[in-house]
């Protein structure tokens, strides 16, 4: 099947599902209406990140309304770029796989045939010098004489090939030497000829531990006079010190295995996204098509599968839908933010104003998932202890000794208030913790095993019993 009859079969479908809600609209699109619809068509909110993304890229009106032909236009684009890139990791991710192998391989071959001196260095240990080029050379000569750089190390010496370039000569020249001990350090030495003479144009020297870790360096550095002072000469070299094949090989699979993995969240991001784009229209879904790797795994890609499955497991909860629980929880986060912007007035203690605020956020950005509670019920645990701890250090001395230490009735009533108002925000917080985060729903379960999502219908949310909550209570403060 050709691609444009593909696209045209895809375009037909999204205009059939669109067709009720599109004679609803007479063809005109609101965000909140595509969002509404979406949700209806998900059965829960669908992913506000995503709709955001497509909802800006639609050609809108002056009214900011839309239509359904131009979502389903850039739903196909959002499709085809996610596919795309989802192949391109996969590509990626098998190229990278076969550079760590051959990387591997020679690894183990060296392990076994490397020999090392006393001085932990390699036999066949190599130097690899670039000099690249020199800046404001201090040179006295007139007209363009011809500058050159000497190498030296451990007796060795090499010198470049003379340039007529001025002050700012380029080199691009490249030095090897063999390095037995490396206990020397290496020396760079920058002259001139002109009509026989030769003048000194500063040198370097250059510890040989800084090149440890095997990799290319490139730096500029300030040439000394002979004296020890520094001109205003600058020389730019590249170095290589390679002492340990095998440690420098272990240290390419390691970044390799950086590469593989950093490569794996960015497909399982694209991933994620492609099927939040599908999951109002499962109808798109193609078993021959780019989009639907989610059902099936790569070759060699079977010892990551529990790390895949846990990060889609937590990629894909179901946000709160806007329920009277929630409304009960937004309302005592307000009160939380009331409470702590009281006690933040004197005492600085930011970890009060973290917690609702990341709240908030969570909620705004429609991410109010399991995990975020969770996390934010971590939060507000480590605030009561620290409240806690404050107050158990604090609270005497503030409320009984202010005006010994000189504070005057308006300090010694601003420490008072301080005071109580911790003990009602860290009483608040031990009945906020429950109450706002008791119950969470379960999340929705993603398998990449198979075709399609199992979608686990979320249990009805709960609430703690009164007679429950005073007796935790009691217990936690007496």
């Amino acid at each position: 099947m050709t691609t444009e009859l593909l696209m045209k079969e895809r375009t037909a479908l999204l205009k059939r599902e669109f067709g009720m809600m599109d004679s609803r609209r007479q063809s005109r699109l609101r965000s909140e209406d595509l969002f509404a619809y979406l949700d209806e068509k998900t059965g829960r909110p669908f992913d506000r990140v995503v709709g955001g993304q497509i909802f800006e890229r639609m050609a809108k009106s002056d009214d900011g309304s839309s239509t359904v032909d131009e979502f389903i236009k850039v739903f196909l684009e959002a499709e085809d770029i996610l596919s795309h890139k989802v192949d391109t990791a996969d590509k990626l991710l098998r190229d990278y796989r076969r550079q760590r192998a051959e990387a591997a391989a020679k690894l183990e071959e060296l392990r076994r045939t490397e020999r090392v001196n006393s001085y932990g260095i390699m036999d066949g240990s190599t130097l690899t010098v670039t000099v690249i080029e020199a800046h404001n050379l201090p040179i006295s000569f007139q007209g363009t004489p011809a500058t050159s750089v000497m190498l030296s190390i451990e007796g060795q010496r090499l010198q470049t090939e003379a340039v007529r370039r001025g002050n700012n000569p380029s080199f691009g020249e490249t030095l090897t030497f063999e390095v037995k001990t490396g206990m020397e350090d290496l020396s760079a030495t920058v002259v001139c000829k002109e009509y026989g003479r030769e003048e000194f144009l500063g040198h370097i020297e250059i510890p040989l531990n800084s090149f440890r870790d095997q990799q290319k360096q490139e730096e500029w550095y300030d040439l000394l006079d002979k004296n020890g002072a520094q001109t205003r000469g600058r020389l730019h070299l590249g170095v290589q010190w390679i002492y340990s094949r095998v440690r420098y090989l272990a240290s390419v699979v390691l970044k390799w295995d950086e590469h593989i993995k950093m490569q794996e969240e960015d497909k399982l991001d694209f991933q994620r996204d492609l099927a939040a784009l599908y999951e109002p229209f499962p109808g798109l879904r193609n078993p021959g098509a780019a989009a639907n790797q989610m059902a099936t795994i790569p070759s060699g890609f079977d010892q990551y599968r529990p790390q895949i499955q846990a990060k889609l497991d937590t990629s894909f909860e179901v946000p709160f839908s806007h329920s009277e629980e929630l409304q009960r929880a937004n309302q005592v986060t307000y009160i939380y933010v009331v409470i702590a912007l009281v006690v933040n007035y004197y005492r600085a203690d930011f970890h009060d104003l973290l917690v609702p605020l990341l709240y908030f956020m969570t909620y705004f950005l429609g991410r109010l998932t399991p995990t975020a509670l969770r996390f934010i019920k971590q939060l507000v645990i480590v605030a009561c202890v620290l409240d806690l701890i404050w107050l158990i250090v604090n609270s005497s001395h503030w409320w009984f000794a202010a005006r010994d230490h000189g504070d005057g009735l308006i300090q010694e009533g601003i420490k008072r208030v301080v005071v109580f108002f911790s003990w009602i925000l860290l009483l608040f917080k031990v009945i906020f913790d429950p109450l706002t985060f008791s119950h969470t729903p379960r999340r929705e379960q993603c398998s990449i095993s198979t075709t399609s999502f199992t979608k686990l219908q979320s249990p009805k949310e709960t609430w703690v019993s009164c007679l429950l909550f005073r007796r935790n209570l009691m217990n936690l403060c007496f």
